[in-house]
């Protein structure tokens, strides 16, 4: 169980899935091998992270150094950035640093082992956005509207990615519970994290809201100042998301899963609507996800961003989201959405680092960067592919939902959602087989 406990494997190969396994007492190598990914311009590397033969020690932007922590101590920092508290961890708006040094006293384990059984995973999963109907997928810009003459079809079509996502998430659920595992949803069908409606939670909680996060220093004064003065359109495409968004996280990284699924449906970026909001389809189809990484030094300024920093440059997180994430886009492509290559260039890498797999992209997102834990945040195909818009407006799948009873559903959200479940399958398998591997190498009985 040792080996299992203190055993990563780290992506070395561009051309094929190979891996070398890396003891966790060689933090260094990890950590540098962490840095490469979520140092997006390099001046993390050169201003604000140095690697000492005993220490490593972690800069502010103003060149003062504002944390060390000896390699024997990473075990035990990493399972209290994993798996502490997570408001005692991050709230307040004057903590620093220094403070996480307090009760680095006893050197521990991992924060979990490795699983290698449906039976040991609690998966979150997260289907993206929250409208409930049509009308507020279209306050939400997250829709699909296309004629029927451009398709073939004699008569229009729509969809928002919303319901796409709530029917795929809730697919995932229901499979992976029949496999074994546990999994449980951020929010229900047509709802949203918090529970109640954008116009409920403006009446009730918005200047709340505003006031708690403000006090905690979640908001700066100047967007404190913006939203008091702004009007019910504009909260919901700010503050409000912002609220939403924390909602999830809080409600993901207090549930200390294994591993988290955040579930989105893509579409080409710059598509253009017409007067009616009609899109034209696309040919292309490709699927892609976001892990962790691609920090620019600007980003890495506030309390709760260094402590996601700290705890990613330190932990196996970013290589277990990466591995996972190439898996179920494998799976994607069995199913004709092929993952974006990486000598495509369809996102603006201003704000995206490719990695060694081909559609796996580090991204500083509020999801990606704050959430505990391997996550694959997914973009699973194109809405606006002709093809798949033509199979995505369709109901005819039968859904047998706990809650609603039998539904008819797109096909196509079942393959979609089959192939996040086969994926987390194959990387448990992935996790077994590296796992005996590295036992055998350290029993020579066994070679």
């Amino acid at each position: 169980m040792k080996i299992l406990l203190f055993t990563i494997f780290v992506l070395v190969s561009t051309s094929v899935c190979a891996q070398k396994i890396l003891n966790y007492h060689d933090y260094q190598e990890l950590a540098k091998y962490n840095l490469s990914y979520l140092d997006k311009t390099g001046a993390l590397k050169a201003q604000r992270v140095k690697f000492k033969q005993h220490t490593l020690e972690l800069f502010d932007e103003k060149g003062v150094n504002e944390f060390t922590t000896s390699w024997p101590q990473v075990p035990q920092l990493v399972r209290r950035l994993e798996t502490g508290d997570h408001k005692d961890l991050y709230g307040g708006m004057h903590k620093n640093l220094k403070e996480l040094s307090n009760g680095l006293i006893n050197q521990g384990n991992e924060y979990r082992p490795v699983p290698t059984e449906m039976s040991q995973i609690l998966v979150a999963i997260d289907p993206g956005h929250f409208a409930k109907n049509f009308t507020e997928a279209i306050r939400e810009d997250k829709y699909v509207k296309m004629h029927g003459s451009d398709l073939g079809l004699s008569k229009d079509i729509s969809f928002y990615e919303a319901d796409l996502a709530d029917i795929t998430g809730a697919i995932v659920k229901i499979e992976l519970e029949k496999l074994g595992a546990k999994a449980f949803l951020t929010k229900g069908m047509g709802e949203n994290s918090l529970g109640k409606s954008f116009h409920d939670w403006y009446a009730k909680d918005y200047k709340g809201d505003l006031q708690k996060y403000y006090n905690d220093g979640d908001v700066p004064k100047a967007d404190y100042e913006t939203y008091l003065k702004s009007d019910s359109n504009t909260i919901f495409n700010t503050f409000y998301r912002f609220v939403e968004f924390r909602k999830r996280i809080d409600l993901i990284n207090n549930s200390n899963p294994t591993v988290s699924i955040i579930i989105h449906y893509n579409a080409v970026e710059g598509g253009k609507r017409d007067a009616e909001g009609f899109l034209k389809p696309v040919q292309t189809n490709y699927s892609m996800a976001f892990v962790p990484g691609a920090l620019n030094n600007s980003e890495v300024k506030r309390y709760s961003e260094k402590l996601d920093f700290l705890r990613l440059l330190m932990s196996s997180d970013l290589n277990k989201s990466m591995r996972l994430a190439h898996l179920i886009l494998t799976e994607e492509n069995l199913i004709g959405v092929p993952p974006v290559q990486n000598d495509q260039h369809v996102l603006d890498e201003r704000y995206c680092s490719r990695t060694d797999y081909d559609g796996v992209y580090c991204r500083n997102l509020a999801m990606t960067r704050t959430v505990r834990g391997p996550l694959v945040y997914l973009e699973a195909l194109l809405q606006d592919n002709a093809k798949e818009a033509i199979e995505l407006s369709k109901r005819d799948y039968p859904l047998d939902h706990p809650q609603y009873g039998k539904i008819m559903v797109p096909k196509r959200c079942y393959e979609v959602a089959m192939c996040v479940v086969k994926g987390i399958a194959n990387w448990l398998e992935e996790n077994k087989s590296y796992s005996e591997a590295s036992t055998n190498d350290a029993d020579p009985n066994k070679k």
